[in-house]
């Protein structure tokens, strides 16, 4: 099924709450409406084959019944075992156009030991490096949107921030055709925005929801101090302006995508590991 697309953006934007001066022009990253009320309810299937992959929580389990039946749920601790990499699991992840990636635990994060989420960001890791194997060769498109609630507008716990910090590190096009996304939720009730962007191309690489409402990243200037584009915003962000300022990642999450890559290199000389 096509999908509707919006050009609201485009550019990829340093995080939400990074600043930068430039030029004697401050400048701040914030959450911006990107049209003027909530998007309509959407009735219609969204794409598919699709995968859920998600854990035993609440707006997890609201989700999957909701797409059901156009998408499969696979539950999170199945990626710890290497069914991923069964033959099985390589057909279908093949075959994928959309994967929905739940990581609104609420104890994502905020437990003992796992501080920055790391078992969340190695599952997603291990998810992303079976997918992108299993997809070698094929030309058709994968939607694949990470979901977190409260990780990134109105921060619930510093854990869930840096999560998006590690996925932002990955980058928005892993290859092999996969489109890479972050979206955030509030409440259960922002699930029907959800569901629109399942059906809209918004052409947004990070997109946030409260109240029915998408919200996405834009610089913007301080009062008094002029205009600036998105455009612009995007310019800066490529050369290396980060939240914070410039210095882009953390060395954590600049190993994470940097182990990533590597991986990528060997999958693309056929050097994969199947177990």
């Amino acid at each position: 099924m096509s999908q509707e697309r919006y050009a609201a953006g485009g550019d990829d934007l340093p995080r939400p709450g990074g600043s930068h001066t430039a030029g004697g022009i401050h400048r701040e990253v914030r959450w911006q409406p990107m049209f003027a009320g909530p998007v309509a309810a959407v009735t219609a299937e969204p794409p598919g084959p699709r995968w859920m992959v998600a854990g035993g929580t609440g707006l997890a389990d609201m989700w999957a019944w909701w797409m059901a039946p156009s998408a499969a749920r696979v539950a999170m601790e199945s990626l710890d075992a290497g069914w991923l990499w069964s033959a099985q699991a390589q057909r279908e992840l093949r075959g994928l156009r959309a994967a929905d990636f739940f990581c609104d635990d609420p104890a994502g994060g905020d437990s003992p030991g796992d501080s920055p989420g790391e078992r969340v960001v190695a599952r997603l890791l291990e998810f992303l490096r079976a997918l992108t194997a299993a997809r070698q060769g094929t030309g058709a498109p994968c939607q694949v949107t990470v979901i977190t609630r409260r990780a990134a507008f109105d921060v619930a716990s510093p854990g869930r921030a840096t999560l998006w910090d590690a996925v932002r590190a990955l980058g928005g096009e892993p290859g092999a055709g996969i489109a890479l996304r972050l979206a955030d939720v509030g409440e259960p009730a922002d699930l029907t925005a959800l569901r629109w962007l399942t059906r809209h191309d918004v052409r947004e690489r990070e997109v946030a929801v409260r109240d029915g409402r998408l919200y996405a990243p834009r610089l913007v200037t301080a009062p008094g101090q002029g205009e600036v584009t998105a455009t612009a915003a995007g310019r800066e962000a490529a050369a290396g302006v980060g939240a914070g300022g410039a210095g882009g990642t953390s060395p954590v999450h600049e190993q994470a995508a940097n182990a990533f890559a590597a991986y990528l290199a060997f999958a693309a000389a056929g050097k994969v590991p199947m177990s």
